[in-house]
């Protein structure tokens, strides 16, 4: 079975052909034209699609969204796409590609790679976490993404972890006060900025890090302190102790995830710090492109299961 993988990001989108051990091969990223709307980004997706359907057939395609994504393929507004409310990605993509499609949060998709052969094969619940252009989350039971009624379920990045915030940078009310208002790419640029009255991307930070500047390591505690403390409430919820992260942060400095760990233990409940369990995710950026062509096989396989 030939299944491609695609990772919808707020900066780019990767796509690659995905075996059936996880290998992703042939990878290609794109940038995300993210203030083009949705008719610009599912252009770009498809555009990517043909270039790999010229290279041998596609059986099926998984593709992982930012935002609330339902049962039927709907990405409901995502938080880093402009001009975006909710778009049935799943029926726009057939009818243009003409394939079978698995349309998945992004956050859920790599959940999914590291429960079927990543950090989390040896256990059977526990909360992913992913540090990119924003925080997403995902919570794993009994080895299946836990959706909740609506399918958000697990958006850990949207936790109030300050009352006080009236405002964000997006404008949107109900992301003033959240870890990812705080920890996500925009807030992580403006917490140094206030520092230093200078921009730093993540990898500029690490360098700055790495040369002793102390607004860089305050930067960094700032984010490993906001991250514990939605950590620490998501887990008090759920009654877990195993915390899996992963993510383009983590992948550029790989100390933070320690950082994390120091904090999340004077955060979570005696009964769940007792028992922490924090690992790095096993496939770095390339989680969401496996995760999604692993949902889209799993999609094919119990089809056919259920026919007669």
């Amino acid at each position: 079975m030939k299944v491609l993988g695609i990772d919808v990001g707020g900066t780019n989108i990767k796509a690659g052909r995905v075996d059936e051990s996880g290998v992703v091969h042939d990878a290609t990223t794109v940038e995300t034209p993210a203030e083009g709307g949705p008719d610009a980004i599912l252009e770009t997706i498809v555009t990517t699609v043909n270039l790999f359907a010229t290279t041998g057939d596609i059986d099926a395609i998984g593709i992982g969204f930012p935002g609330v994504v339902d049962a039927d393929g709907v990405v409901h507004h995502p938080p880093n796409l402009k001009s975006w409310t909710s778009v049935h990605v799943k029926a726009l993509l057939e009818e243009r590609l003409h394939k079978h499609i698995v349309v998945e949060n992004d956050a859920n998709a790599a959940a999914i790679a590291e429960a079927d052969g990543g950090a989390g094969r040896d256990v059977s619940d526990f909360l992913y976490a992913t540090l990119g252009t924003g925080v997403g989350g995902c919570v794993i039971i009994n080895r299946k993404i836990y959706r909740g009624p609506t399918g958000g379920a697990g958006e850990i990045g949207h936790i109030i972890v300050d009352i006080n915030s009236k405002s964000s940078s997006t404008g949107y009310t109900w992301r003033a006060g959240t870890v990812e208002e705080f920890a996500g790419r925009d807030g992580r640029i403006s917490y140094y900025r206030n520092l230093t009255e200078e921009t730093a991307s993540i990898s500029e930070l690490v360098r700055r890090l790495t040369a002793g500047d102390r607004h860089a390591a305050a930067t960094f505690e700032m984010l490993a302190s906001y991250l514990a403390a939605g950590f620490a409430s998501a887990l008090a919820v759920l009654g877990m102790s195993t915390l899996i992260v992963g993510g383009g942060i983590v992948e550029a400095y790989p100390p933070l995830l320690p950082l994390i760990r120091t904090r999340l233990l004077e955060r979570a409940l005696p009964s769940i710090a007792d028992h922490l369990d924090v690992r790095k995710a096993t496939f770095g950026n390339q989680a969401g492109i496996i995760g999604a062509a692993f949902l889209a096989r799993r999609a094919i396989s119990e089809n056919e299961n259920r026919t007669p």
